[in-house]
């Protein structure tokens, strides 16, 4: 035996509103401003730069502040050795003389660092630092060859190519 229930008919009803669901955003998070205190409107920090007063210096101090920083770049060779060179002193321009191109990039690189420093630990905002390149007049072209080493010898004392001529030498030996 079946039982059999009463059939409801639904009266057609308005649809229900779908609630929206927000709109999610990605965001990062700013890690430079976590250990720093919020700022509120009513406490705005104001950056006051105080100007660096050109304090007078004299060459002897310009010397003693470079070896210093020539000290603190000791476990970077190249550079040491470039802070190293000779240094000439113009009113407030210190000039290096580098002995090889490949250390006006790196002079280039160090530059601003170098002239910082050296504006801190003097007082002077005007201290600047250019470099020239002096190639070394007196190096010679090293002789590897017997050939090129006899030459050489030929260069400072000619009276060599008479014995050479005298004896029947050969000079590449």
């Amino acid at each position: 035996m079946e039982v059999k229930t009463p059939v409801q008919q639904s009266l057609p009803t308005e649809p229900k509103p779908v609630a929206k669901e927000p709109i999610k955003t990605k965001t990062t998070i700013n890690l430079g401003s976590i250990f720093k205190p919020a700022v509120t409107t009513e406490e705005k920090q104001v950056e006051v730069r105080v100007p660096i007063v050109d304090k007078p210096f004299q060459p002897d101090d310009i010397r003693r502040v470079w070896k210093e920083y020539a000290e603190l770049r000791k476990d970077q060779v190249a550079e040491y050795h470039l802070l190293n060179q000779q240094i000439d002193i113009q009113r407030n321009e210190v000039l290096i003389y580098m002995t090889n191109p490949i250390e006006e990039p790196l002079l280039a690189s160090m530059k601003s660092d170098l002239v910082g420093y050296l504006r801190e630990k003097l007082s002077n905002g005007t201290i600047q630092v250019k470099g020239e390149l002096r190639i070394a007049e007196g190096k010679q072209r090293i002789a590897y060859t017997n050939k090129e080493k006899f030459e050489a010898l030929l260069d400072r004392n000619p009276i060599l190519r008479e014995l050479k001529d005298r004896f029947a030498l050969d000079a590449d030996f």
